[in-house]
């Protein structure tokens, strides 16, 4: 299940906390497992080709989501029922898929890697 849009104020909330390091987690568990691997990733911005930080990752994030980049909200499995917010972004190493969830403290982190299936 999924809408097509990610309205103006979960956008809104979700630039400020990929912004405010407190606000902002990766942290795996069984309950809400990630798979946040930017350091697997190479920047597209960086014109020497390294590979993201931890926070270039998450400024990155909001970056594009300031740039109204297309998210998709779709229902999660783990936690059932929730809803969280990805990105598929051309890059020129390959598609960087990205899900984030809110929630307290701010946002989750759930995935940033390079996109596993073709097509997806």
């Amino acid at each position: 299940m999924s809408d097509s849009e990610c309205p103006s104020n979960i956008r809104s909330e979700l630039i400020a906390n990929c912004r405010r390091s407190k606000c902002r987690t990766s942290a795996f568990t069984p309950e809400s497992p990630t798979k946040w691997r930017p350091t697997t990733v190479i920047d597209p911005t960086d014109a020497e080709g390294r590979a993201f930080t931890d926070s270039t990752a998450w400024e990155y994030v909001a970056t594009l989501l300031e740039q109204n980049v297309d998210v998709e909200v779709i229902i999660l499995t783990k936690p059932r029922g929730k809803k969280a917010f990805v990105m598929k972004v051309q890059a020129p190493q390959g598609e960087i898929y990205i899900k984030l969830q809110l929630g307290p403290p701010g946002v989750k982190g759930r995935s940033f890697h390079y996109s596993e299936y073709s097509g997806r």
